[in-house]
Protein backbone atom coordinates (compact mmCIF):
# COMPACT_ATOMS: atom_id res chain seq x y z
CA UNK A 1 0.00 0.00 0.00
CA UNK A 2 1.36 3.17 -0.93
CA UNK A 3 2.55 5.61 1.67
CA UNK A 4 0.93 8.46 -0.11
CA UNK A 5 -0.91 8.79 -3.77
CA UNK A 6 -1.01 11.80 -6.57
CA UNK A 7 -4.43 12.78 -7.01
CA UNK A 8 -3.99 14.22 -10.59
CA UNK A 9 -1.45 12.04 -12.65
CA UNK A 10 -1.25 14.48 -15.21
CA UNK A 11 0.84 16.80 -12.79
CA UNK A 12 3.24 16.61 -10.15
CA UNK A 13 1.94 15.90 -6.63
CA UNK A 14 2.04 19.04 -4.65
CA UNK A 15 0.81 17.86 -1.61
CA UNK A 16 3.18 18.68 1.79
CA UNK A 17 4.73 16.09 3.32
CA UNK A 18 2.31 14.35 5.33
CA UNK A 19 4.54 12.52 7.24
CA UNK A 20 7.79 12.97 9.44
CA UNK A 21 10.84 13.74 7.38
CA UNK A 22 12.67 10.34 7.92
CA UNK A 23 9.72 8.09 7.06
CA UNK A 24 10.52 5.85 4.77
CA UNK A 25 7.35 4.26 2.60
CA UNK A 26 6.18 4.32 -0.77
CA UNK A 27 5.92 7.70 -1.66
CA UNK A 28 4.41 8.14 -5.62
CA UNK A 29 6.09 9.75 -8.04
CA UNK A 30 9.40 9.01 -9.20
CA UNK A 31 11.64 8.20 -12.41
CA UNK A 32 9.75 10.93 -14.27
CA UNK A 33 6.47 9.40 -13.74
CA UNK A 34 3.95 11.31 -11.67
CA UNK A 35 1.74 7.99 -10.90
CA UNK A 36 2.75 4.58 -11.05
CA UNK A 37 6.63 4.53 -9.88
CA UNK A 38 7.48 4.97 -6.22
CA UNK A 39 10.51 6.74 -4.35
CA UNK A 40 11.34 5.58 -1.01
CA UNK A 41 10.71 8.80 1.09
CA UNK A 42 8.92 12.12 0.20
CA UNK A 43 12.06 14.56 -0.47
CA UNK A 44 14.18 12.34 -2.58
CA UNK A 45 16.45 13.12 -4.95
CA UNK A 46 13.90 10.84 -7.25
CA UNK A 47 11.28 12.86 -6.34
CA UNK A 48 13.61 16.09 -8.08
CA UNK A 49 16.86 16.43 -8.90
CA UNK A 50 17.70 19.70 -6.35
CA UNK A 51 17.03 17.10 -3.53
CA UNK A 52 19.98 15.19 -2.57
CA UNK A 53 19.71 11.31 -1.73
CA UNK A 54 17.40 9.86 0.92
CA UNK A 55 18.92 7.43 3.13
CA UNK A 56 17.93 4.66 1.36
CA UNK A 57 18.97 5.74 -1.96
CA UNK A 58 22.35 6.37 -0.28
CA UNK A 59 22.89 3.42 1.43
CA UNK A 60 22.22 1.40 -1.58
CA UNK A 61 24.90 3.74 -3.63
CA UNK A 62 27.01 3.11 -0.91
CA UNK A 63 26.40 -0.94 -0.89
CA UNK A 64 26.81 -0.90 -4.91
CA UNK A 65 30.06 0.68 -4.94
CA UNK A 66 31.75 -0.81 -1.68
CA UNK A 67 32.97 -3.90 -3.43
CA UNK A 68 34.95 -1.58 -5.85
CA UNK A 69 36.63 0.66 -3.01
CA UNK A 70 40.05 -0.28 -1.93
CA UNK A 71 39.82 -1.92 1.55
CA UNK A 72 40.74 0.94 3.81
CA UNK A 73 38.02 3.47 2.03
CA UNK A 74 35.69 0.46 2.41
CA UNK A 75 35.65 0.09 6.36
CA UNK A 76 35.67 4.13 6.81
CA UNK A 77 32.16 3.95 4.97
Amino acid sequence: MPTTTNADCTKCDSQANPVPATTVGAFEGAHYYHCGAYRPQFDCRMRALGNPFCAVCSRRIRQTIQPYLPAMVARVS
